[in-house]
């Protein structure tokens, strides 16, 4: 694992804290297991019932989480989409805030912050 990274997804009545990497190589390790080439994205999401999601960069959120058999709540579906498309520019202990663009749209915003919100 590379690039180890601690992070808050927050939004609409919910939080998720994960634990985000980089992952994969060109040894034969890698080869045996799927992962051939560097720059695999994973995230350990904590909580009551733990799991883990992996992706490619610009890979496709929803169905990441339904490999994971968890529910696609667009909270985390917006949360890793943002860590897929700028896992470079997020750093440890930052936050991805998650916000609806106009009340009742359904339309989603994420944004990074840095340090600790409440």
């Amino acid at each position: 694992m590379k690039d180890l990274k601690r992070i808050t997804i927050h939004g609409l009545s919910t939080s998720y804290k994960l634990t985000i990497f980089r992952f994969g190589g060109t040894d034969d390790f890698w080869g045996r297991t799927g992962f051939a080439h560097e720059g695999y994205i994973g995230a350990i999401v904590w909580g009551p019932e733990t799991f883990i999601l992996y992706d490619n960069p610009g890979g496709y959120p929803p169905y990441a989480i339904q490999q994971a058999n968890q529910y696609c709540c667009p909270v985390l579906v917006k949360g890793w989409e943002m860590i897929l498309n700028n896992f470079d520019s997020i750093k440890d202990g930052d936050n991805i805030e998650i916000e609806e663009t106009i009340f009742g749209s359904g339309q989603l915003t994420a944004k990074v912050t840095r340090g600790w919100v409440f």
